[in-house]
């Protein structure tokens, strides 16, 4: 005995039941279409070489700004960080850019040879009066 839709207390389902004789379609294909051979002749070309730097940045005001941070990052170990807040010192006066990037360097790069100094000396009196 084959249930009615109503018996089974589902509503009815929209549209036409295989029994009212509707074909099934045909199941979709599984694998895609190939591509022509002409599918991959538009791709952009490749440019050889280094990506082109942004205008207006000068590589010595950033190096100047990195050895500045490390150098007042690295001021307790002040034997480190007096080299690397010298080499700011000397990237911000070489650099030609006078903009707030080799302020910055500049600014970073004598806080941080300062604190190396203290601590230099700090380190220095505290082993002179053991």
């Amino acid at each position: 005995m084959n249930p009615e839709p109503s018996d089974t207390g589902l509503p009815p389902s929209p549209g036409p039941s295989p029994i009212d004789g509707v074909v099934n379609p045909p199941p979709l294909p599984t694998t895609p279409p190939p591509l022509p051979p002409t599918a991959f002749l538009h791709a952009p070309p490749i440019q050889p070489g280094p990506l082109p730097r942004p205008p207006g940045v000068d590589p010595l005001a950033v190096a100047s700004l990195a050895c500045g941070i490390v150098s007042v990052c690295l001021a307790c170990l002040w034997c480190a960080s007096l080299p690397v807040g010298a080499t700011g010192l000397i990237f911000a006066q070489v650099s030609k850019d006078r903009s707030s990037l080799r302020t910055a360097g500049l600014i970073c790069s004598v806080v941080g040879t300062l604190m190396a100094l203290v601590f230099a000396g700090i380190g220095l009196l505290g082993s002179l009066l053991e």
